[in-house]
C-alpha cells in the first residue's frame, strides 16, 4: 500500500481575511437594516429599491473598469429568461 501525501496548509492571505471581514460585517448588518426598512416600507418596494440600487452600483463599477454592458446578439432571449427566473424569483421570495 502506498502512502498518500498530505497537503500542507496554504498561508492565510491578508486580502482574503479583509474580504471575509467586509462580507461578514455587511451580511450581519443587512438583517437589522432590512428589519427596520420592512417596518417603514412595503416589502416589495424595499426589495425593488435594493434591486435598482444594486444594478446601478454594478453598472457604475463596470463602466469605471471600462467594460461594456452590451449584450451579444442572439443572447437576449436567454438573458431575459434567466433574469426573470433567478432575480425575479429571488426578489419575490425574499420579500
Amino acid at each position: 500500500m502506498t502512502a498518500v501525501p498530505v497537503a500542507g496548509r496554504a498561508p492565510l492571505s491578508p486580502l482574503g481575511l479583509a474580504f471575509l471581514v467586509v462580507a461578514s460585517t455587511g451580511w450581519g448588518l443587512n438583517f437589522p437594516i432590512m428589519k427596520f426598512l420592512l417596518t417603514e416600507w412595503p416589502p416589495l418596494s424595499s426589495r425593488g429599491l435594493c434591486g435598482v440600487v444594486g444594478a446601478m452600483a454594478l453598472a457604475l463599477v463596470a463602466l469605471a473598469r471600462g467594460q461594456t454592458l452590451r449584450v451579444p446578439d442572439g443572447m437576449w432571449l436567454r438573458l431575459a429568461l434567466v433574469s426573470m427566473l433567478s432575480i425575479g424569483g429571488w426578489v419575490a421570495s425574499m420579500g
